[in-house]
């Protein structure tokens, strides 16, 4: 049979027809993963509804060939990388019929090789590592050339086109990805592959579908453009590690870039197709996640493929948007389209600074450390590279910046500005110095003190996360530097080597340089929690027209007093979008200049012990006196700050006690925008007794993967007939108040809100998980826009009630109903 009549089958190129989706109209940008999460819901179950008794989704035919496995094992690979359990009884059933099920088809034993993987992933069962391995031997043997036919029975053969011989080479690359033993008889098959698709590559620097003959320029195609970008990248990794490690290039280096070239050229009218092609679509996904590109041609790919899917998903939730000459096809569309969807929002740990010099010395460094931390920890993780120009609005994929280099890095004032809002907007920096580079090490200091003058880079101390985080370093190996600001790290430095190891990917040899890597991902995200691709971190959108509007500032003191200047600013945005609620931001003010009607709510944080004089304490009483409200917390749960404003409190009121809201306040139980459970960072977990300490390096989540949604998701208000939430003691925030009179006229949280509303995760942050944060302090302010209460003597004897006395619901303004249908 015709190869391209196979494809035609299988990767679906046949005649477009255009199929209506059910009411979607998305541009990328308005792109949310809430969007995606309900298409891949209701893909998955769109796939059980067409699953055959057997556990497959049928037999696909094509003239005289019958291919039982390769679609089947599509779809398993798609449902597993999409989070479906193994321990599902349809997915057991899938499985049963791939392991009983043979096949010598090249399509079939590449693709079950990736389920094979995914399944190992899942569970790490070595009955899975035993099949994969089965798989890729019977893939290696299969070769003569490094080409692929339609059959891989064991025995060596030359291929005849390149789409098969894409799925031979990425069948064996899932075994190498789980670090599958493969023997000696690796390197000369890559060297095999190498040199098939160097061959095969055309004058254009792309690749076609049929094998060139000799002396032939070929006419290349984008589908297998990607296909053959991909496997020259699978070759980069598993030849080229000790020559880029050298600072050597090799060989391949021009037709990668060539190739590289024109497929930023093509992708964009792939992934912008008005009628999406699920086969193309997964090939820019493979040559996304291996070169690392967030953008082709100037197009975010993800995020533009991903519209393009969901504006032409069927209402049954499937992905066919062309006619099928066999309708089993659809299940093959729609796992590709999962697949995409799905592989595209796995999230993105680091992002590689593209700037001026030497930013790629080690241009696979981050792609074997993510590799290795994947494997490592359970969890996919990827990277990207970003550009220092584009702004850090594109760079929130990752809560990661990862900067490298031996040359003295420059900068600009506009890309100083750029990192520096990065860092602000709740990101990291991570540093490191190649190959004992004093420019760049001196260098990167000075751009550390040009970005934050008020902190210093400062050795970790003995003790410090970073060396306990997950795996217990010898001492000293490496050496880090954090830049604080009292509550998390805004830059993390090294000057050993790490890259070198990375490069290499000797993660046995050196294992030190991983596992130091491995603990900076575990502090930096408090031990894994990432957001999924598309869970934009930075609000942005148009808001609609405000319900309520209140104004907020920060107060200044002697202390630390602004440790995240962005805080309340992205609070704004997210009350503006989440919350119908206008919030303005009011310039920061001296403490003793704090006037009465100075702001609806005033904000006083701090990492160190809060020592206020007269005039201060003064200003605050006159300004809580007249009906003003404060929010004190302590930022990053800096104890020393908690305790010194419990002290000055009670100084300051004498009269007044501070209390913990019971659980029916109005503040938790609100029906427009309930608080729901609140949910704490690690660190607070331990102090107060819900979780174990041991074993807590090996927590690793995806945020969206939780009932909380974070900023990007569905917006968190519910209909206002929603039952409100039982909650139990320790799902409640452990907010006190100071009642004054019959208001409280001072909240105070010993758990951090400041870096929650931030966004930012750390490890020792002793607090609000950051969605729980953002509901907490919207919570109170909606609760001062919504009062009507006159202002109280803080003076009057004390007001403040049991935490189990109910309390009789304040008189509220009168306003529309806020609440509003979820996606």
């Amino acid at each position: 049979m015709g190869g391209s009549r196979l494809l035609a089958c299988v990767m679906g190129l046949v005649c477009i027809v255009t199929v209506s989706a059910p009411g979607a109209d998305l541009r990328p940008e308005d792109v949310t993963d809430a969007h995606i999460n309900a298409a891949i819901d209701r893909a998955i179950e769109f796939l059980w509804t067409d699953q055959e008794k057997d556990g497959s989704w049928g037999e696909f035919k094509m003239a005289a060939e019958r291919f039982r496995v390769g679609p089947n094992a599509l779809v398993v690979y798609a449902l597993l990388e999409s989070g479906v359990p193994l321990s599902d009884e349809r997915m057991q059933k899938a499985m049963r019929y791939l392991r009983s099920t043979p096949t010598t088809y090249t399509y079939g034993v590449g693709f079950r090789a990736q389920a094979w993987r995914a399944a190992w992933l899942q569970s790490r069962d070595e009955a899975y590592l035993r099949m994969l391995q089965r798989d890729v031997g019977t893939l290696i043997r299969s070769t003569r050339d490094g080409s692929y036919g339609y059959h891989s029975s064991g025995s060596p053969a030359k291929g005849n086109d390149n789409s098969n011989s894409h799925v031979g080479v990425i069948g064996v690359w899932a075994g190498l990805e789980v670090n599958l033993d493969l023997g000696t008889r690796v390197s000369s098959y890559f060297k095999k592959v190498l040199g098939h698709w160097l061959k095969e590559q055309c004058g254009d620097g792309g690749w076609g579908y049929p094998l060139l003959k000799e002396g032939q320029a070929g006419s290349s195609k984008p589908s297998m453009t990607a296909a053959g970008t991909a496997a020259l990248f699978v070759c980069l990794d598993t030849l080229f590690c000790e020559e880029y490690a050298r600072g050597d290039l090799p060989e391949m280096a021009g037709p990668l870039d060539k190739a590289m070239k024109l497929f930023s050229q093509q992708a964009p009218g792939i992934v912008g197709q008005a009628v999406p092609d699920g086969y193309n679509l997964y090939a820019v996904e493979r040559v996304a996640m291996a070169s690392g590109y967030k953008f082709f041609g100037g197009c975010d790919w993800y995020r533009t493929g991903a519209a393009a899917i969901l504006n032409k998903q069927r209402e049954d939730g499937a992905f066919v948007v062309q006619v099928m000459q066999d309708p089993k096809e659809r299940a093959v569309r729609t796992a590709f389209g999962l697949l995409f969807l799905a592989r595209g929002r796995q999230p993105v740990l680091f992002n590689k600074l593209e700037r001026p010099g030497d930013w790629r010395n080690r241009p696979r460094d981050l792609a074997n450390l993510t590799r290795w931390i994947t494997n490592t920890f359970e969890k996919h993780v990827h990277w990207q590279s970003v550009s220092v120009d584009v702004g850090p609005e594109h760079w929130h994929d990752a809560p990661l910046l990862y900067i490298a280099g031996i040359e003295e890095p420059k900068f600009t004032d506009a890309q100083l500005a750029n990192l520096r809002n990065f860092v602000h907007q709740g990101g990291t920096i991570v540093s490191v110095t190649e190959r004992d580079g004093k420019a760049f090490a001196e260098g990167i200091r000075k751009v550390y003190a040009q970005l934050f003058p008020d902190y210093e880079l400062m050795p970790a101390a003995p003790g410090h996360a970073l060396y306990s985080a997950h795996w217990k370093l010898a001492e000293g190996k490496p050496e880090f530097f954090v830049l604080s600001n009292g509550a998390r790290p805004l830059a993390i430095h090294c000057d050993a080597d790490l890259p070198m190891p990375w490069q290499r990917y000797d993660f046995t040899g050196e294992a030190w340089a991983f596992q130091a890597a491995g603990n900076v991902f575990m502090y930096a995200t408090d031990h894994g929690s990432l957001r999924p691709r598309a869970n934009a971190h930075w609000p942005t959108g148009k808001p609609a027209k405000p319900q309520h509007t209140l104004s907020v500032m920060r107060v200044k003191h002697a202390g630390n007093w602004n440790p995240e200047p962005l805080a309340l600013e992205r609070f704004r945005l997210r009350m503006a979008r989440d919350a119908d609620t206008g919030v303005q931001v009011l310039d920061p003010i001296d403490l003793e200049k704090l006037t009465p009607n100075a702001a609806d709510l005033v904000f006083l944080t701090g990492t160190g012990p809060l020592r206020l004089t007269a005039a201060e304490t003064s200003a605050l009483l006159a300004y809580v006196a007249t009906g003003g409200t404060v929010l004190i917390d302590a930022a990053g749960g800096a104890s020393r700050f908690a305790e010194s404003v419990a002290e000055t409190l009670n100084t300051t009121f004498p009269t007044q006690n501070l209390s913990v809201l019971p659980p029916d306040h109005e503040i938790y139980t609100r029906e427009d925008y309930p608080l729901g459970a609140v949910r704490y960072r690690r660190t607070t977990q331990v102090r107060i007794g819900d979780v174990e300490e041991e074993g807590a390096g090996a927590m690793m989540t995806v945020e969206s993967a939780s009932p909380e949604k974070e900023a990007g998701e569905a917006p968190t208000s519910q209909p206002a007939s929603a039952p409100a939430e039982v909650l139990g003691p320790k799902s409640l925030p452990r907010v006190q108040v100071m009642m004054l009179g019959k208001r409280p006229g001072i909240f105070f949280s010993r758990e951090d809100l400041t870096v929650g509303l931030t966004g930012a995760e750390c490890s020792t942050i002793d607090g609000y998980k950051p969605e729980s944060a953002f509901r907490v302090v919207r919570n109170i302010a909606l609760f001062l826009a919504d009062s009507d209460e006159a202002p109280a003597d803080p003076k009057a004897a004390p007001t403040s009630q049991p935490t189990t006395q109910p309390q009789t619901p304040r008189p509220r303004k009168a306003h529309p109903d806020r609440s509003r249908p979820p996606l």
